[in-house]
């Protein structure tokens, strides 16, 4: 029988949890995210690539769609 249970059975609330939210750090976000970029240069190249080609996709079906 599990706790949560054999508190119900007891007639006992259930227990509080404290939440506990990790710390957000931004500096180290911002080095690994450098990191990365340094040992992959052609990362930011490639995704404003596809990004315009996304784009220009779009646009191209939307205007055959309307003819």
């Amino acid at each position: 029988m599990g706790e949560a249970k054999r508190r119900k059975d007891l007639g006992l609330p259930a227990r509080k949890k404290e939440l506990v939210i990790p710390k957000f750090d931004k500096m180290k976000v911002k080095s690994k995210v450098k990191e990365i970029l340094y040992k992959y240069p052609l990362i930011p190249f490639t995704f404003y690539f596809l990004s315009i080609v996304i784009f220009l996709t779009g646009i191209y079906f939307v205007i055959t769609f309307y003819k």
